[in-house]
């Protein structure tokens, strides 16, 4: 079953009677066009391989069988509250390999179209074949524009990832990262990052360590310094985005520490408070203060000397995400967001908000701050018009993939970034 349209389940089932078997693929001379496949197993396969053809064109014109790729897709199974979760996160050359009856097979076919090739109408095919010699082809057809690819649009594009390697949740510092997700794999990761167009990862979940030691405040950054460090070397370097999401709960605890247990006055030696003790006003009960600003405002003035010493591409630092979800979130916004817009400037915040386009609020938090650059998951006319007004930035996040087309909804709001 080609052109697959929801990441499947291995176990998944397609009622199509008459599966559709021939890939339709248009692209541009220098660009990678891809199309996902399914195979389903009937009864056990042995040695199952997929080879490419070469695809044959105009006047015998040849894109050869060496610029087709067919990977097959690696889950990671694992069990969560709601059942088993079967998660498709990595492309391997996992053939010819050996397969019980009864499995979706999820497959990612790539074509690069060479810069030279003639334009026209190619056709070729991909040919499985198990140990039985059986042969099931399924026919490639690939349009080629008299158009070169112009190389992808400026701009900031990437995906959320986690701004921690993988290991155990412990307080505040809960792990979202995978197994694979280490210090030996991150460089490979990003130069798949970067050969899918990416160039601008957006790291959650940011765990720098932060402590007080006799009243000042020290940082060790060495663990986003590296992602940052192999994202540039993939040439992902455009930008980078995080949130202080963990910085802010830092401060707060410390500060709450402090007035609890030393009266307000800061004490000798070290604290005591890491970064897994952070704590959100509402765990507490105590509203945002002057003194969380103040712990808060020492802390990015750490992270943006690191920056710069480190020479990070242009940064964007947003304190909440979907701001109106949580009543900690909206206050983590409303208290935070000046004090970042004070220690690194305008051009380094981003607001990152699900409210313009929802019956819930449908507030414009960047108008009404006008903030430069704003990433809003639904995007209206009247914020878009009210953007080109104030000469904001129009980001989105979370329009892509499973959800809206990235390519036209990006261009219909004339979008500069976008995250999934």
């Amino acid at each position: 079953l080609t052109d697959v349209e929801l990441s499947p389940r291995m176990d998944w089932v397609w009622p199509e009677t008459a599966p559709r078997r021939t890939f339709r693929l248009i692209g541009q001379r220098g660009e990678i066009r891809a199309q996902s496949f399914v195979v389903r197993t009937l009864r056990e396969v042995s040695r199952l391989e997929i080879e490419a053809t070469d695809l044959i064109g105009p006047d015998g014109a040849k894109i050869a069988a060496e610029n087709v790729d067919v990977r097959r897709v690696k889950y990671r199974i694992y069990q969560k509250d709601r059942g088993e979760v079967q998660e498709g996160n990595l492309l391997q050359k996992a053939l010819p390999g050996d397969f019980p009856g009864g499995l979706s097979l999820w497959h990612w076919l790539s074509v690069w179209v060479p810069p030279n090739a003639a334009p026209g109408v190619y056709q070729g095919s991909l040919r499985l074949r198990g140990a039985t010699g059986t042969v099931q082809t399924m026919p490639v057809v690939l349009r080629v524009l008299a158009k070169d690819f112009p190389g992808y649009p400026a701009g900031y594009w990437g995906v959320w990832l986690p701004g921690h390697f993988h290991g155990k949740s412990e307080g505040a510092c809960r792990n979202y990262a995978p197994e694979w997700w280490t210090p030996e794999r991150i460089e490979t990761f990003f130069r798949f990052f970067r050969s899918r167009g990416f160039n601008c990862p957006v790291y959650s979940g940011v765990y720098s360590e932060l402590w007080m030691s006799d009243g000042e405040i020290r940082a060790d950054f060495s663990e986003i310094n590296r992602f940052v460090a192999a994202q540039r070397r993939a040439g992902a370097d455009a930008g980078l985005l995080l949130d202080s999401i963990a910085v802010e709960q830092w401060a707060h605890a410390t500060n709450r520490w402090i007035v609890e247990r030393y009266d307000g006055v800061k004490p000798a030696g070290f604290l005591g408070i890491s970064m897994k003790d952070g704590r959100h006003c509402t765990q507490t009960g105590v509203a945002y203060n002057e003194l969380d600003s103040a712990y808060f405002a020492d802390a990015v003035r750490l992270l943006k000397r690191n920056a710069e010493t480190n020479n990070w591409p242009h940064y964007f630092i947003y304190p909440e995400e979907e701001i109106d979800n949580r009543p900690e979130k909206t206050a983590g916004y409303e208290h935070f967001m000046p004090v970042l817009r004070r220690i690194v400037g305008d051009d380094h915040c981003l607001v990152v908000d699900n409210s313009v386009g929802y019956p819930w609020s449908n507030l414009d938090r960047g108008r009404r701050d006008r903030l430069p650059h704003r990433s809003y998951n639904l995007w209206v006319e009247t914020a878009l018009r009210q953007a080109r007004e104030d000469r904001a930035s129009v980001w989105t996040f979370n329009r892509g993939w499973g959800r809206t087309a990235w390519g036209l909804y990006l261009q219909r709001i004339g979008a500069v970034g976008a995250n999934q």
